[in-house]
């Protein structure tokens, strides 16, 4: 999710990747306490750092600044959302467009009332890869799905796919780093009733 977080702080000019950015270990929303993996704190670093060491706190303070409806339209460029039309069952995930407080501030990193597909999650990473997004298809030659996503623009584009080469050249994807020119994206997928939730780890990438 922080890789469409970050396509809707690109698209809006939030930041650019240069930007310096807080990255603290902590950070409260409407009395509720955010925190980074083991409370890690980067101080302030340059927007690239923040996102190869998915950075929650710097996400979550970027994004609340951002149009509510941001992160959903940020989304959709790629076509998640969609109700795709395939003989097997495919989920076009769902990213809300009218959260405030500490559901907007927990959607920017993936929780909160997000849902996700690893089949869309592929589908956003090959959007990212090729520039245009398309929709998926049963085999190749066969008919599309629905119509293709719009997509970011390729500025927007130009600017992520750095993004993801550094979580694998100097982040939290180093293990990927002596396997070719991976660009990518980790992150956590929680999931279940349990408090907290169970999670699983996840990789998005190409």
């Amino acid at each position: 999710m922080k890789t469409i977080t970050a396509t809707a702080l690109l698209s809006t000019g939030a930041v650019t990747p240069d930007t310096p950015v807080a990255c603290p270990g902590t950070t409260v929303v409407e009395g509720r306490e955010f925190e980074n993996q083991d409370q890690f704190d980067l101080g302030t670093v340059p927007f690239t750092e923040a996102f190869a060491q998915s950075c929650n706190t710097t996400f979550i303070q970027q994004a609340l600044q951002l149009p509510d409806g941001a992160l959903a339209e940020a989304a959709a460029s790629y076509g998640v959302g969609s109700e795709w039309q395939l003989p097997v069952g495919i989920f076009g995930g769902s990213v809300p467009a009218d959260s405030t407080g500490t559901t907007k501030a927990a959607n920017a990193i993936g929780q909160g009332q997000v849902l996700m597909s690893p089949a869309q999650l592929a589908l956003v990473a090959a959007g990212i890869a090729s520039g245009t997004p398309a929709a998926p298809v049963e085999v190749t030659g066969a008919e599309a799905a629905g119509p293709a996503p719009a997509g970011p623009g390729p500025a927007v584009l130009d600017a992520l796919r750095p993004l993801m080469r550094q979580v694998v050249l100097s982040g939290t994807a180093t293990a990927l780093a002596d396997h070719g020119e991976v660009y990518g994206k980790t992150g956590t997928a929680e999931f279940g009733e349990n408090t907290p939730p169970d999670s699983h780890g996840w990789f998005m990438g190409y």
